[in-house]
């Protein structure tokens, strides 16, 4: 008898589409969410196509039913985040009082300030209260991971897990008449993204030749005075050039066509365009600020990791990619493969269902994900209908 998964989270996600798909192809699934989120939309996100997933809208369905449906020994119901969306949240208390068999997903919180010390205290208390109700929690990177434990979970039902996105859909890289080595800042420009950061280590190279960083990262409506300031410096010196949101098939097909991306966040959950450049074969250069940088460990051919966020590093980081040139194709196939291999949909259906496995057998052992260990390693059967 196969599973049937029901998905609870505030919106369809671009960066959870692919992993669905390939779960609904062998159960049962079916996603809630709450209303499409316009604000990303705005930045070229679309709402995805989930062929063969049910798709159900928070407010226009029996949410306590669903649940109550949904109890039978291989259901499971999946929620977005500990306290992050306050309907998912309240979906989350109903199952767990039901006893229903439940998981989570979440990316690590921002621990600074009082806000903070208010987050931890009621972690803990979260902890406390469902930390033996929670079958498995897949943590977006390895701080939500720390969080966890912080909070008393227990670190047998904790698995690493990632943001994934759907394959580029380009059969080939366009081949490019120039030696200019092109730079790719696929992020809204702001502070939390580092785009500051980036500024000024642009500025401290100076008028190097042959480098050119182009900034698909704002809105044209925008009326920030900060970021106006920020993309006139940026546009002073001629390698960085800012242009606005742009779909996000056009974004990929622009990094297929760089020779890096770069993310130099001061934060990010995860940071999902890492896995769509390496998808590509685009190396990155990405902060150890994001989740996703978990993806380089031991794999500096995939790009480099920022250990320390400044401008410097950043500006050195940068020089070390032009002095590199252009990106080989061979290299170019070496990311790709790697990334099909161990981050697409598919190997994060497979990894899914062995962790649910192991919390029906009460097995509290966390596994490896498919980017943590050797291939051989990572392969998990995957039950059909």
């Amino acid at each position: 008898m196969s599973n049937r998964f029901v998905f609870w989270q505030n919106i369809n996600s671009m960066h959870q589409s692919s992993f669905l798909k390939a779960l609904a192809r062998s159960h049962e699934v079916t996603l809630v969410t709450t209303e499409a989120d316009s604000g990303r939309s705005r930045m070229g996100w679309e709402e995805p196509e989930l062929p063969g997933v049910r798709m159900l809208r928070f407010d226009e369905t029996d949410w306590r039913t669903l649940v109550s449906d949904h109890r039978r020994g291989g259901d499971w119901h999946v929620f977005a985040g500990l306290q992050a969306f306050r309907k998912v949240h309240a979906a989350f208390v109903h199952a767990s009082t039901l006893e229903c068999n439940v998981g989570l997903y979440a990316e690590p919180l921002r621990m600074a300030g009082v806000t903070g010390l208010l987050k931890r205290i009621r972690g803990t208390l979260d902890g406390r209260r469902f930390g033996d109700k929670v079958g498995f929690v897949l943590c977006i990177g390895p701080e939500s991971k720390r969080q966890f434990i912080q909070w008393g979970f227990p670190p047998g039902r904790l698995h690493a897990w990632a943001y994934v996105t759907e394959p580029p859909g380009i059969s080939e890289t366009p081949a490019s008449r120039t030696d200019l080595v092109r730079g790719l800042f696929p992020a809204s420009f702001i502070h939390r993204k580092g785009a500051d950061l980036l500024v000024e280590a642009v500025e401290r190279l100076g008028p190097l030749r042959g480098l050119r960083i182009d900034a698909y990262s704002i809105d044209p409506d925008d009326t920030n005075p900060w970021q106006k300031r920020l993309v006139a410096r940026a546009h002073a010196g001629g390698i960085l050039r800012i242009h606005p949101f742009i779909g996000n098939r056009s974004l990929v097909r622009e990094m297929s066509v760089s020779d890096f991306t770069i993310l130099p966040s001061r934060f990010d959950g995860w940071g999902a365009v890492v896995n769509e450049s390496l998808s590509v074969g685009t190396p990155v250069i990405v902060s150890r600020h994001c989740g996703a940088s978990a993806l380089l460990d031991g794999r500096g051919w995939l790009g480099k990791r920022l250990d320390r966020l400044d401008a410097e590093v950043i500006a050195t980081a940068l020089k070390e990619a032009a002095d590199s040139g252009r990106v080989p194709e061979n290299l170019r196939r070496r990311i790709s493969d790697w990334a099909i291999e161990r981050i697409s949909g598919e190997r994060l259906c497979e990894y899914f269902l062995a962790i649910v496995a192991r919390a029906e057998a009460g097995a509290d052992i966390a596994l490896h994900a498919p980017w943590e260990t050797p291939q051989a390693e990572t392969h998990f059967k995957v039950e059909t209908r």
